[in-house]
């Protein structure tokens, strides 16, 4: 009974509540939210401040804007003429968003590529919560959402940043599979491969599978 209870301040007491899996769950949405409230602020705030500058940014808001205001939402158009150079996701992305606003902006056309990095950073520190510890995963999501590249990558209009969340998503779910511990995540992994594919092409494909 009682008397076989570990002491509050020893060893066993404290392997027990570690092992609690209420505790594990306020541990991780304590880190959850952390997370969200260093990255949201960081990749949202005065994203649309900025004009659309680089060549590659104005070219991306130009088909989705094309997409949305003519209905083209099968094929990517510029200019009237079908854009092939890159897969729709990300032109699919800033037209959706956009109908929810006022148009095609600059942070309309930034929005996705700012969820995306703050999707990474999460998939991140839960990638690190399964090959290391909760302290691990949690240091490298915020190391990366500091890193300097990794910021200013995520407040552009660029697929890159799509990609890479969906890349991660399918390592994760590759680990997670391989390992046997969730054999549905072969499911995710497949998804994940979908839309990176969706974004940038083969590579969505071939970058995984240099994993597997």
């Amino acid at each position: 009974g009682d008397a076989y209870a570990p002491w509050p301040g020893s060893a066993a007491f404290r392997c027990q509540t570690v092992s609690d899996p209420q505790h594990q769950r306020r541990s991780s949405y304590r880190a959850a939210a952390l997370i969200a409230a260093v990255t949201l602020p960081q990749f949202l705030l005065g994203l649309g401040d900025r004009n659309i500058w680089i060549p590659l940014e104005a070219r991306y808001a130009l088909v989705a804007r094309e997409m949305l205001e003519a209905g083209h939402w099968l094929l990517p158009y510029l200019g009237g003429e079908v854009y092939a150079d890159k897969p729709p996701l990300l032109f699919w992305s800033i037209a959706f968003i956009s109908v929810l606003g006022a148009g095609v902006t600059e942070w309309t056309a930034r929005l996705p590529t700012a969820l995306a990095a703050v999707g990474v950073c999460l998939v991140t520190w839960q990638l690190g919560v399964r090959l290391f510890s909760p302290t691990t995963g949690l240091l490298a999501a915020l190391v990366l959402a500091t890193s300097g590249g990794f910021f200013w990558s995520g407040r552009q209009a660029l697929p890159d940043m799509l990609l890479t969340l969906w890349t991660t998503g399918a390592f994760w779910a590759l680990w997670e599979w391989f390992t046997g511990k969730h054999r549905q995540a072969v499911i995710a992994v497949g998804v994940c491969m979908g839309f990176a594919t969706l974004t940038k092409g083969p590579v969505g494909v071939v970058l995984p599978s240099l994993f597997g």
